[in-house]
């Protein structure tokens, strides 16, 4: 018989950092050895004394880390309500609270980590928020206005530039932000009927030579560049040709190629302090200073910013230096290499829209569709999903994910399909015309007549006077959603965050109240803790 140790022991749980964190091996390695050193046991020697008790009271064991819960956390929540959810955490939360919560990865970093790196002042930029946008970037500043935060050098002087991926990323070519690689367009070509009111592109790239690889579920980052017509509507109101020499970092480039790689979205406050300092109208002063306080209004480029203050005349190259680098997109990936070895495809909606009597365009989306001929190099790097895979073989799966939320459940079943997996799929897909608009229609039914598709259920929502969507379709097959739940089903969805992310988290509360008598709200936020209710939104 073993002797029973009896010395006094406290046990502290040690947190490991997760596979789907955006480290390194090395990285994730060395943060797991800290965290297990300051969270090692700690054991009361057998010389301690024990601490006094009165007769009949045993010593309380040190209680064990509580998680910290973060209820702002859902993309489905107007930025208002995030930041009023963390109104009574540290300022690190409250800017958390007041990012996009889609964790996408886009700026190198997570939200918490974005956050944390801003409050503790080891990142300057608070613009890296792509998703977030305008609304992101005036309440991260006003927040840290209202604070005692230190700047990115903690002594009020100007920060670095973004070191997000040295310290949060992968440092493999290809799979971070700041080393991507060379791939070649193969094919872009549209997916609707040439007379469907809207335009979505099936785009392959060839990544043969970079060796780049990925999972189904992870994101294809593109670095696009602007539009030419774009770039001589803001050369001509600087008055410039864009022959013009531009020296920058020991470097120097044409004002055209430099604005090429430009964000012409809202501009930087740099920008704007100089149209300031140039301004020689006094409305147009007053305005700019305003828009240093507030932001530009909702949807305002660079261009309608200079053509509301034509009394500012700034020199060009100056003005191009203090405009923000152009972000790399993220594109949901809708292939597998099991199905597509050496190559990515993606599932694009192209952007166009007039504004101010401007025709404006989606930067990314026309770059692939309208400027890249086939065999055009394309810097690209692989962004790693925060959780977003497929469960095992055999389990079943609903995937829901109208217009170009198809992109990874188009993936998924080619991924499923390659790997013999054996578990059902049920996918929901909806868009406007049935007619024009059925992405993938010859896919996804070839997929249901050989039984690939256990379930195809779709909504069209202009083929008929009242409009159906994806939740209508849930609330009607409820009674066999519930049943597929019941059975361990994982269920996904990928689109939009504001409004079809939020109706379909209602219509999943709405079945499992109805069809299994639970507490909708408990059991979603149960489903979301054991990994089996899994967003990839936008």
């Amino acid at each position: 018989m073993h002797e029973l140790n009896t010395n006094l022991t406290t046990e502290r749980l040690v947190p490991l950092i997760p596979e789907s964190a955006p480290f390194n091996t090395e990285q994730r390695a060395w943060l797991n050895g800290f965290l297990a050193g300051y969270f090692s046991n700690e054991v009361v020697p057998e010389t301690a004394q024990p601490a006094v008790a009165t007769s009949g009271q045993v010593p309380e064991p040190e209680a064990a880390p509580i998680e910290e819960d973060f209820p702002w956390h859902d993309p489905g929540l107007e930025v208002e309500e995030r930041l009023a959810l963390a109104d009574d955490r540290p300022l690190e939360r409250r800017l958390m609270a007041a990012m996009a919560q889609l964790d996408c990865g886009q700026c190198g970093y997570v939200c918490q980590t974005y956050a944390e790196a801003i409050a503790n002042g080891s990142e300057s930029k608070l613009t890296l928020c792509s998703p977030g946008g305008k609304t992101t970037n005036r309440q991260l500043k006003k927040l840290l206005a209202e604070s005692d935060a230190p700047s990115a050098n903690g002594d009020g002087s100007p920060g670095a530039t973004s070191t997000a991926s040295e310290t949060n990323g992968q440092d493999k070519a290809g799979y971070d932000r700041n080393h991507p690689v060379s791939g070649r367009l193969l094919e872009s070509r549209r997916l609707n009927h040439p007379e469907s009111d809207k335009e979505t592109r099936f785009i392959s790239i060839d990544l043969s030579e970079s060796g780049l690889t990925f999972e189904v579920g992870d994101s294809l980052g593109i670095f696009p560049k602007n539009c030419p017509d774009l770039i001589g509507e803001l050369l001509g109101e600087l008055g410039a040709s864009g022959e013009e020499t531009v020296g920058n970092n020991g470097s120097s480039k044409t004002l055209a190629e430099l604005l090429s790689h430009a964000d012409f979205g809202a501009p930087s406050d740099e920008s704007l302090q100089l149209l300031a300092e140039c301004a020689t109208d006094a409305e147009e002063h007053a305005y700019l200073h305003r828009c240093l306080e507030d932001g530009t209004d909702d949807g305002d480029d660079i261009v309608d910013v200079l053509r509301r203050v034509p009394s500012a005349k700034p020199d060009p190259a100056s003005f191009a230096l203090t405009l923000e680098q152009l972000q790399p997109r993220l594109y949901s990936i809708s292939s597998s290499q099991k199905e597509h070895p050496g190559q990515v495809q993606l599932t694009v909606a192209v952007v166009r829209y007039e504004r101010n009597e401007r025709r404006r365009k989606g930067v990314a989306s026309t770059f692939l569709s309208e400027r890249l001929e086939p065999g055009t190099p394309i810097d690209v790097y692989v962004q790693r999903s925060h959780g977003f895979r497929l469960p095992g073989a055999d389990v079943p799966v609903i995937m829901i994910g109208p217009g170009t939320g198809i992109a990874p459940f188009r993936a998924f079943l080619q991924e499923r399909k390659a790997s013999g997996a054996k578990g059902k799929n049920w996918l929901f897909f909806g868009d406007w015309r049935r007619e024009h608009d059925f992405l993938y229609e010859d896919e996804f039914s070839c997929y249901l007549t050989d039984g690939h598709l256990t379930n195809l259920d779709l909504a069209f929502s202009r083929d008929q006077a009242e409009k159906i969507y994806v939740q209508h379709l849930m609330r009607e097959r409820g009674k066999d959603l519930w049943e597929w739940l019941q059975e361990g089903a994982h269920l996904y969805v990928c689109g939009d965050a504001k409004r079809m992310a939020r109706d379909v988290d209602k219509a999943l509360k709405e079945v499992a109240t109805t069809h299994g008598g639970v507490d909708g709200d408990q059991y979603v936020k149960e489903l979301s803790a054991a990994g089996r209710y899994l967003k990839d939104v936008y």
